[in-house]
C-alpha cells in the first residue's frame, strides 16, 4: 500500500505508483503511435474487413519497418564481424530471430543493441491495430477506452506484483509483451478517431 502520513496522502502516493510503474516516454510515444496509424488508416479509408484489407495494410506497415531494421541489423553484423568484438554470434538463436523484430523473452529482449527492444513492441502493435481500431469502430473510441483499460491496468499491475523473475519483469513493466501498453494504444487510437 502507498506509504502517507495520513490518510488524504493516499491518492497522491497512488498516482505516484502509477507513474513509477515504468516508462512514461515510452507511453508517450505508444499513444502517438496509435493516433498516427489511425488517422492514416482512416484517411485512406482501409476496410480490414474488405477482401486483401488487412493483408494489404500489414504488408504497408511491415515493408516501413522491415527495410530499415534489416538493414540496422546487417550494419551491425558487418561492425562487429569487421571490429572483432562479439556481442552476438551467428550461433545464438537469438541471433536469427532479432531481424524478425521478435523480442518477448529475456534473452531477446535487450539482445545485441538494448535500445532495439522497442521494435519488438511496434512488430506487436502492428499486429493488434487492426482487432483494437475495429472495436473502436463498432463500440465507438471512448466507450472502448473506458470498458477496456481497466481490465489492462489490471492485467499489467498483476504481472508486475506476480512475476518474481527480473527478466521478465523488466519486459513486463516496459512493454515487450503487447498488452502491458494497451491502454496507451487504445488511447492514441481514439484520440485518433476523434480528431478524424
Amino acid at each position: 500500500l502507498p506509504q502517507g502520513d495520513a490518510w488524504w496522502q493516499w491518492p497522491e502516493q497512488i498516482f505516484r505508483w502509477i507513474g513509477w510503474l515504468c516508462d512514461q516516454a515510452v507511453g508517450v510515444f505508444v499513444v502517438i503511435t496509435g493516433m498516427v496509424l489511425t488517422l492514416s488508416t482512416e484517411r485512406r479509408d482501409v476496410d480490414f474487413s474488405r477482401r486483401g484489407g488487412l493483408r494489404s495494410w500489414w504488408g504497408r506497415h511491415y515493408g516501413r519497418l522491415a527495410g530499415p531494421w534489416l538493414i540496422a541489423n546487417g550494419v551491425l553484423l558487418a561492425v562487429v564481424t569487421v571490429v572483432g568484438r562479439d556481442p552476438m554470434s551467428v550461433t545464438d538463436p537469438e541471433f536469427w530471430i532479432t531481424p524478425a523484430g521478435v523480442r518477448v523473452t529475456p534473452e531477446t529482449f535487450y539482445y545485441a543493441v538494448p535500445a532495439w527492444w522497442y521494435v519488438g513492441l511496434l512488430v506487436q502493435i502492428y499486429l493488434v491495430f487492426p482487432a483494437v481500431l475495429a472495436l473502436c469502430r463498432r463500440l465507438g473510441p471512448w466507450r472502448t477506452v473506458f470498458m477496456t483499460i481497466p481490465v489492462f491496468v489490471v492485467i499489467r499491475a498483476a504481472g508486475l506484483l506476480l512475476i518474481d523473475s527480473p527478466g521478465w519483469v523488466d519486459l513486463w513493466a516496459r512493454g515487450g509483451i503487447v498488452l502491458t501498453r494497451m491502454p496507451e494504444l487504445l488511447l492514441g487510437v481514439a484520440t485518433g478517431l476523434f480528431m478524424y
